[in-house]
Parts: structure tokens; sequence; C-alpha cells
């Protein structure tokens, strides 16, 4: 017996899930404060396809986000 054809939904419990693209990119710079610190921070712009489920609600699929870290070595 045959499957049925399923259709796809954008619900995240659905058995087929309607495909996403999301499109980054990144820019990134490092500094080394001494042979023991290193400081890293990174931006990065995303693009996501279906507006619907983007983690951003304002602006619909675009969004920026940014990331600082600390390293030490020991």
């Amino acid at each position: 017996m045959s499957r049925a054809t399923t259709f796809a939904f954008s619900n995240s419990r659905a058995e087929t899930i309607l495909p996403n693209s999301d499109k980054v990119w990144t820019f990134g710079l490092t500094y080394y404060a001494n042979r023991w610190v290193k400081i890293q921070g990174n931006v990065l712009h995303e693009n996501i396809e279906d507006v619907v489920r983007a983690p951003v609600t304002e602006t619909p699929g675009k969004f920026w986000s940014s990331v600082l870290r600390f390293q030490l070595v020991l």
C-alpha cells in the first residue's frame, strides 16, 4: 500500500516542514591585547526567507546581531 501525499506546513511539529533559507554575512575582528588575552568581535546580518518563522518580528526576516568574546590563556 502506498503512502498518501503529505503537505508541507510551517509548524515545527508537522510531519513535513516547509523549507526555509537563512542568508548570513559576518564581519569579525581579533585583537591580541598581550600573549595571554585575545578579544574577538563579530557582527552578523541575517536574512530569513520565511518571515513568520524569523526570531525577530520588528524587521521582517532581516536582523543584526553581534558577539563579543574574551579569551584567556593559562
